[in-house]
């Protein structure tokens, strides 16, 4: 019947209808997709294990990026400590010994922990912040042993030879740097990062990744003002933007494909960028309308790509401040169908 109908209707009414059809199509996607979204992400009322332990963890990381500064503040973090305090006591509510038997909760104990060490070392005044605490957590964090939080850091020697080392010997050193030397980076040392992050897989080799590279520190401090994630932090010498180009894809069904294949390009250039010898922080570009416009204008990108990802792009201090950034162990993440 199809067949037929295709036969003897118009080419242009037949486009007409499957135009039509593709719309309903990617309207109906999208409401499921924003359904489940709603419905499973770690929103402030959520009471799910899975949903706690991305606040806790999500707010020590934001004590990790402070304490991993170079021009260290004291008396930092006081909004996200207040945060980290009250994920965590409801995390106690469902996780029974949660010091024992919760990796997000020892992540927050060993970065209160260090807060807690470096402001007495110079004897500032930790009062104010205490009392967000419970007496019990502040305790435990004060004895806390662990390293599964925090900062530490290393010396830029360990980097020189990066475009020898093996891909886990670089998978394993690879680390967000927000803080760069005063060396300028040059357009040819981005290419060759580029040009190996071409090996990237992508659907059908049909290679949607874009990039937009600008090295102008006005376009750069205006871009991360809008982007609201790295402030705090000196301008970078260089800042790339990764998207993915609509034109790559053929149907309804393949509408979130270019966060895929533009993820997929980004890890490889941020791995890219380590073997040539260049630092690298990855930033969000998940922007409101208003925002993703003057991003759009700022950085020139067409209405047929969409933002995947900044990357902030420097040399490497002498010294380099890092987040511990602990990871999930392995059967945390993978389970095996049978």
């Amino acid at each position: 019947m199809k067949k037929i109908i295709k036969k003897i209707m118009p080419t242009s009414l037949w486009l007409i209808l499957r135009t039509l059809k593709a719309r309903y199509l990617l309207a109906l996607g999208l409401h499921y997709q924003g359904k489940r979204f709603f419905r499973s992400y770690a929103k402030e009322s959520s009471t799910s294990l899975s949903c706690l332990q991305t606040r806790t963890v999500f707010y020590a990381h934001q004590i990790e990026k402070g304490l991993s500064h170079k021009d260290f503040r004291y008396g930092f973090g006081r909004t996200a400590l207040t945060n980290l305090s009250f994920a965590m006591k409801r995390l106690e509510n469902v996780v029974p010994d949660a010091r024992q038997n919760d990796n997000s909760y020892r992540v927050a104990l060993a970065t209160i922990h260090e807060y807690i060490q470096r402001h007495r070392q110079a004897k500032y005044d930790l009062t104010n912040i205490k009392c967000i605490f419970t007496p019990e957590i502040w305790c435990e964090a004060e004895q806390y042993e662990g390293t599964q939080g925090g900062s530490y850091a290393i010396d830029v020697a360990v980097k020189k030879d990066n475009k020898f080392k093996t891909f886990k010997q670089l998978a394993e050193s690879r680390h967000a740097v927000r803080e760069y030397s005063e060396e300028p980076v040059t357009v040819s040392q981005i290419h060759e990062a580029v040009n190996l992050a071409r090996t990237a897989p992508s659907v059908c080799n049909r290679q949607p990744a874009r990039v937009h590279v600008t090295f102008d520190s006005r376009i750069i401090t205006e871009a991360l003002n809008i982007q609201g994630g790295f402030r705090g932090y000196a301008t970078p010498p260089a800042l790339i933007l990764v998207t993915a180009d609509n034109q790559a894809f053929l149907y309804p069904s393949e509408r979130n494909e270019g966060f895929v294949d533009g993820g997929l390009f980004a890890m490889q250039l941020l791995m890219s960028l380590e073997s040539v010898g260049l630092a690298a922080c990855p930033l969000n570009t998940m922007m409101d309308g208003k925002s993703e416009q003057a991003t759009r204008a700022l950085m020139h990108v067409p209405d047929t790509e969409f933002l995947v990802m900044y990357i902030a792009v420097g040399h490497f201090p002498n010294t380099i401040n890092l987040c511990r950034s602990t990871r999930l162990p392995v059967n945390a993440i993978m389970s095996t169908v049978e």
